[in-house]
């Protein structure tokens, strides 16, 4: 079988691509991942590619059937080890099979945008996951990035926030980070939870102010 490359390829732009991961995109057969992670690769018409759902399982499925003749590349946004889809395929595959390339995380970047250390920040992921997910946060004192997703909006994150002790902290919402359709908001959670949009971007997060 042919080594398989799990490759970040950043917020989603191609800007942000690393050339080590340019370099294992443009060596493989066939591409595989989401239809927004697909498009930013869609000039390249010499390669194949299969959408994935973002399954574990489904990802795997299809690494043990066309591996043995292709050369594939899982591409996932931000980098493969966060909150994401890579070190879940790492635990299932043997260590010489596979080959992880970095990417810039959104949160990286968000951090980037405002100037403020992350070193002793707290990073969680609601997207896909309960917002139960944000409980102890209201005991954290420094910077927090919050991805959110689906019914998990940046309006029901700060209300959850409120709901269980948390101060009314000024924070972001940041949206398609690294894209030209990139968007920053500063706010505080009080007013944002007030914030009843019909709807938010699927790649947005909130992050809180560290508290002096």
């Amino acid at each position: 079988m042919e080594k398989i490359h799990i490759v970040g390829v950043g917020p989603g732009s191609r800007n942000y691509l690393l050339p080590i991961a340019l370099k294992a995109i443009e060596g493989s057969d066939t591409l595989l991942g989401s239809p927004r992670v697909l498009k930013m690769f869609s000039d390249m018409a010499d390669k194949k590619t299969v959408t994935l759902s973002g399954s574990p399982s489904e990802a795997l499925e299809i690494i043990s059937k066309r591996g043995r003749n292709e050369r594939l590349a899982v591409l996932v946004s931000g980098d493969p080890c966060f909150f994401s889809l890579g070190s879940s395929l790492a635990a299932s595959l043997p260590e010489d099979q596979y080959e992880i390339i970095p990417g810039l995380s959104s949160i990286s970047l968000a951090f980037s945008r405002l100037g403020i250390s992350w070193q002793e920040g707290t990073f969680v992921s609601v997207h896909g996951r309960p917002l139960d997910s944000l409980n102890g946060l209201q005991k954290e004192t420094g910077p927090i990035a919050i991805l959110t997703g689906g019914l998990n909006n940046p309006m029901e994150v700060a209300s959850k926030l409120l709901k269980i002790g948390a101060s009314d902290r000024k924070c972001w919402t940041m949206s398609n980070l690294g894209t030209d359709d990139e968007r920053v908001e500063s706010t505080n959670l009080s007013d944002l939870s007030e914030e009843d949009r019909s709807s938010w971007p699927s790649l947005t997060l909130v992050l809180l102010e560290p508290l002096s």
